[in-house]
């Protein structure tokens, strides 16, 4: 019964999220989700300045740009079902199909059948935030750029209170 109600769900969101959301503007994601509710800033810095959040269906969506143009886009609902997970990606599929699941700790990674897109989804309990997000493959070669950049740079210490002290005896 719970498999049937899944499934039914789905078909029925998949009507709601019809089509793809990676590579919108921001006028067509406000023509498909409604006015903004809250500009935040962007996650990486190789992003347009400017998040955009919207609420729909109870679903929060999350977009960043990259020169106007949607490139991560992440939904997040108290109890997200893997029935609307599922329909979430085959509206934001491209050529082919997703790949199985491939779980990594909390998590849950998909492939697009093209390889330009990455989902990640998890649906732990109906009590918890779910949250789908999916990701162009520009964003994650510049995800990972920005990450290894902040990581392996150490920072300067330039004298003072936070100088280096030489160790006695070596």
């Amino acid at each position: 019964m719970k498999n049937l109600t899944s499934i039914l769900l789905g078909l029925i969101l998949s009507g709601v999220y019809a089509e793809a959301r990676l590579g919108e503007t921001l006028d067509q994601c406000i023509d498909r989700y409604g006015p903004v509710v809250e500009k935040n800033r962007a996650t990486l810095a190789g992003s347009d300045a400017e998040a955009a959040v919207f609420s729909k269906s109870g679903i929060t969506i999350i977009t960043e740009y990259k020169d106007g143009v949607v490139w991560s886009v992440t939904y997040k609902k108290k109890g997200l079902s893997l029935g609307e997970i599922e329909a979430l990606l085959e509206a934001n599929k491209t050529t082919g199909t997703w790949s199985a699941p491939l779980k990594l700790g909390d998590l849950d990674y998909r492939i697009s059948g093209d390889r330009s897109r990455i989902a990640s989804f998890s649906t732990d309990k109906p009590t918890t935030i779910g949250t789908l997000s999916i990701l162009t493959q520009p964003f994650t070669v510049l995800n990972r750029a920005e990450y290894l950049a902040r990581s392996v740079a150490p920072k300067e210490v330039t004298g003072g209170k936070d100088s280096a002290k030489p160790l006695i005896g070596f």
